[in-house]
């Protein structure tokens, strides 16, 4: 088995030798980190889109290193060149056209060193051919972790999603001086583990395989929005601190904040009217659902305030 460390490694290079330790969890230092705040997982968010994650809110968020050099869920001295997370497809034929993202770790070694953001088909249980795929710059990812942001990533080409499916990045590309590490929950948090990793020889190994992997039931912080149709129309109104979700909603609109503070949200109508108002401690949940299914069809502003932070997001409910 691969073996874990604690997070005080120096980052690992895409040109160092590739480790034949064999993996394992019996040296394992869990770090914490916080989720981007203001955010619920794994639920259904309205008629026509579901965001996707196989953590819970109440996950304990870490990054793991390993005795290698760099990161369980990222690049490491084990040369693995890609991870993944399993999902049930709960709108067969549906669309992924952007997906949220939460690395812990990033480095870029220039401007244009990229890595990909896949979607996999699923066969026999592992991932197969990459059905969509979407680049991203090392520079990006390490911009959103140096500002303490969640990373939101729009598909330019996305197609219909038939069966369940994996979601993930390959960083098969990377070279040295550019390092991307997922947050993922603890050990045993998720039961069976969702997370896979695409090893140096080719091939993909659950995290809870004992012999080949770390032998880890756990969940990369992975949420890909899976909607009926692909109208090219966000659905997910962001910037680097505030993302809400989906831009065409029916009962349920989302809040995910990417700081711990107090944050003021009023919801406004075309009239200017107040529809919603309300103050959330991000320190304490992270996604936060906000029920409108008393609300009538139209367009809405959501104002989100904390710090020296504001913003007006857009929404519309259609049912």
């Amino acid at each position: 088995m691969k073996k874990f460390y604690s997070l005080a490694a120096a980052l690992i290079f895409a040109s160092a030798a590739i480790s034949t330790t064999p993996k394992s969890h019996s040296t394992v230092t869990a770090h914490n980190k916080t989720i981007p705040a203001g955010t619920q997982l794994s639920h259904r968010v309205d008629l026509a889109c579901d965001t996707l994650a196989n953590l819970s809110d109440s996950d304990a968020l870490v990054i793991y290193t390993t005795t290698q050099g760099g990161y369980v869920a990222g690049v490491n001295g084990y040369g693995d060149l890609g991870k993944a997370d399993f999902f049930m497809n709960p709108r067969p034929g549906g669309y992924i056209d952007e997906a949220i993202i939460y690395f812990g770790v990033a480095t870029s070694a220039n401007a244009t060193d990229a890595f990909d953001v896949n979607v996999w088909a699923d066969s026999s249980g592992m991932p197969d051919s990459v059905l969509q795929s979407e680049p991203m710059t090392f520079m990006q990812a390490e911009t959103d972790v140096n500002d303490s942001s969640f990373s939101v990533v729009s598909f330019s080409n996305s197609v219909p999603i038939t069966g369940n499916f994996y979601f993930g990045v390959d960083f098969s590309q990377a070279t040295a001086g550019d390092t991307i590490a997922l947050v993922t929950n603890t050990d045993s948090a998720t039961v069976p583990g969702t997370a896979w990793e695409l090893q140096s020889n080719g091939a993909w190994y659950a995290y809870s395989d004992t012999t080949a992997s770390w032998g880890y039931n756990l969940s990369h912080f992975l949420i890909p929005i899976i909607c009926d149709a692909s109208t090219g129309v966000s659905s997910v109104d962001y910037d680097k601190s505030v993302a809400v979700y989906p831009t065409v909603a029916n009962d349920i609109i989302n809040l995910l904040v990417s700081a711990s503070a107090n944050v003021k949200v009023t919801v406004v109508d075309v009239k200017g009217n107040i529809v919603i108002n309300k103050t959330v401690n991000t320190a304490a949940a992270h996604l936060y659902q906000f029920d409108i299914s008393n609300l009538s069809n139209g367009s809405y502003i959501m104002n989100v305030s904390f710090g020296n932070y504001s913003s007006a997001k857009h929404f519309s409910i259609v049912r």
